[in-house]
């Protein structure tokens, strides 16, 4: 005889609703994801859509959070929405075994020291509010979380309010600009949630200083605190360029000295000289408003050919660009082509004196920076650039250990070309 097993229950599950942003974010993911975001834009929720749905494919993953607080409402959200197919929990352990085989979560916060998660091995981690953990991002993931995903090659999501600019956070998001084929990265604004009514947000900036703005509503990385650069809240201006700018660049004939443009330079290497360092250019006003922020990767000639595009948008008075190792030729190549372009030697002693000049600017509000592409990743580099005292008494001045600084020296080189004596008191011819 015999009998026919009853056909398995079906059982539906609702994850978190996506808004659209958060399904675009889903799309274009990769390996290794990061979200820097404004507050209630929905970081946490895409989050837990995400771990439940690996979860759900009987997959071992975790939620990591820096503290235990953090970490209790994400445990009781996710409980709520499998409790139909969790076979075991446990409180304690904050674990969760589902029906079937393989799916299982665990739940790891990072107060207690240690490496959460060490010799566990994850298809999927989820990094929540990971600002917060400041300079134990570091130790935390190369240490104890990236070999977790060794095994299974499994994937991480990062996601944060900016608490701080300065911090590994900052870094991941960086790699995720194009620095590395495994990241993706985006900043999303509280605006880009539907759900939050528009008159809300317009309220919190008249309530808020802009900088504070900046961080909790817009998404930027904007932490002042250590940085070389002082008073940089204050260069923040959230609003366009005013269009008073192209018109001067478009007038270039007739321009006053005070409508003058300058561009500041920062050389990479091509190919395999390049490493992890970027080309940028720095456009600014003689009032010191920075007017373009270029930062990209590209052989030598493109380098050359996006400066000559640059040069002929604005018509500077000056170039100005570093002549160390490769600049030379560099140099050389655009005199030929008729691109009037000054050199810099950098120096231990030269770059002591650009920077200083150029922190004095922003100390005292000399310098602006509207809302133009790349302005995030300047504000970020400035504000994680580091003074480093050196057994000779001197200071050495760069970016943290892994960091960038190709926009710092672009930037103090447009505001030192700016800044030297007018023709006629020195070599110092305009284009």
């Amino acid at each position: 005889m015999s009998v026919t097993a009853p056909a398995p229950k079906r059982i539906e599950l609702s994850l978190p609703a996506l808004h659209p942003e958060q399904e675009r974010i889903l799309r274009e993911s990769s390996r290794f994801n990061v979200i820097r975001a404004g507050r209630r834009f929905g970081k946490s929720t895409l989050g837990r859509h995400v771990l439940m749905n690996a979860a759900l494919q009987m997959a071992p993953v975790a939620w990591v959070a820096p503290t235990y607080k953090r970490l209790t409402p994400q445990w009781r959200e996710i409980c709520a929405t499998l409790n139909p197919v969790i076979a075991r929990r446990s409180e304690e352990e904050k674990h969760i075994d589902l029906i079937g085989h393989g799916g299982e979560i665990d739940f790891w916060s990072c107060d207690g020291g240690g490496f959460p998660g060490e010799g566990r091995k994850y298809k999927l981690i989820v990094c929540d509010e990971v600002a917060m953990l400041g300079s134990d991002l570091e130790r935390i993931w190369t240490r104890s979380l990236r070999p977790c995903l060794t095994d299974l090659q499994g994937g991480a999501w990062f996601l944060s309010t900016s608490k701080a600019a300065s911090s590994y956070f900052t870094q991941m998001y960086s790699w995720g600009q194009g620095e590395r084929p495994e990241w993706k990265s985006w900043q999303m604004r509280t605006a880009d949630n539907p759900y939050i009514l528009p008159s809300e947000i317009a309220a919190a900036k008249q309530d808020l200083p802009a900088a504070a703005f900046l961080q909790e509503f817009e998404g930027d990385a904007v932490s002042f605190s250590g940085s070389v650069f002082t008073n940089l809240e204050q260069a923040i201006v959230d609003a366009p360029l005013p269009e008073q700018y192209e018109r001067w660049a478009q007038q270039r004939s007739w321009m006053a000295p005070e409508t003058e443009f300058f561009i500041g330079c920062d050389w990479a290497g091509a190919g395999r000289r390049a490493g992890g360092d970027f080309t940028a250019f720095v456009t600014m006003a003689k009032d010191g408003t920075i007017c373009a922020i270029e930062r990209f990767k590209a052989d030598f000639a493109l380098q050359r050919v996006r400066l000559a595009g640059l040069v002929s948008r604005f018509r500077p008075a000056a170039v100005l660009a570093e002549e160390n190792s490769i600049g030379a030729p560099m140099l050389s190549a655009l005199r030929a082509s008729g691109i009037s372009v000054q050199g810099w030697t950098a120096t231990n002693a030269t770059k002591h004196k650009a920077v200083e000049a150029l922190a004095l600017g922003f100390e005292e509000g000399r310098v602006k920076i509207y809302d133009v592409e790349n302005r995030a990743v300047l504000l970020a580099e400035l504000m994680s650039f580091e003074a480093t005292s050196l057994p000779n008494g001197m200071t050495r001045f760069a970016a943290p250990s892994g960091g960038h600084d190709d926009l710092v020296v672009a930037c103090f080189l447009a505001y030192l070309a700016s800044h030297r004596p007018r023709v006629g008191e020195c070599a110092w011819s305009p284009i």
